[in-house]
């Protein structure tokens, strides 16, 4: 007799066990989901204004070699990558000068978007002490040189162009390239 007991008793703990739970979790479940929906009502309210900043902070990394030999100036994207980031790169505006290239971001219909200016990366710039301990600034030209350029990236980003600055302070157009992931 004890032993057809002991599964009634055990029947019966776990029945008592899934009413305690039911009892304990369906109140959980309705303040859950009653936070939620709040949540989504919130969201919907101020969808306007967020629409801009749902958009995940991209950056994009672009290695350029450029180079100027016999007067003619050209420009290669040898390697980019877009990657996810929250940092911001935004860098103070400098007047341009000859020899300062500068980097036009655009969307499809070739409408500027970002600007980037690289002061004179054609000079190698090097400072040294002199005798009297001030420093001393010596600029070499460099016929080639590789440089990084970092921007915030969006979705309609997608051609660059890179222009050299002559010497009376004019762009000229040196080439055009797709940003996209190597």
């Amino acid at each position: 007799m004890t032993a057809t007991l002991i599964p009634n008793i055990v029947f019966y703990y776990t029945a008592a066990l899934r009413f305690a739970g039911a009892v304990v979790l369906v109140p959980l479940l309705l303040v859950t989901t009653a936070t939620a929906q709040q949540g989504t009502v919130d969201e919907n309210v101020n969808t306007a204004s967020t629409v801009l900043s749902a958009e995940k902070p991209y950056a994009a990394i672009l290695t350029l070699r450029m180079w100027n030999r016999n007067g003619k100036a050209g420009a290669l994207v040898t390697s980019s990558r877009i990657i996810q980031t929250a940092k911001d790169f935004t860098v103070p505006h400098l007047p341009l000068a000859a020899g300062d290239w500068r980097c036009v971001i655009m969307d499809e219909g070739r409408n500027a978007l970002d600007t980037i200016v690289l002061h004179q990366p054609l000079m190698r710039r090097i400072e040294f002490p002199d005798d009297n301990g001030s420093l001393t600034t010596r600029r070499f030209p460099e016929s080639e040189t590789e440089v990084i350029v970092r921007f915030r990236f969006t979705a309609a980003m997608t051609l660059i162009r890179i222009e050299n600055i002559n010497n009376q302070l004019l762009p000229e157009f040196v080439t055009e390239a797709p940003i996209v992931q190597h």
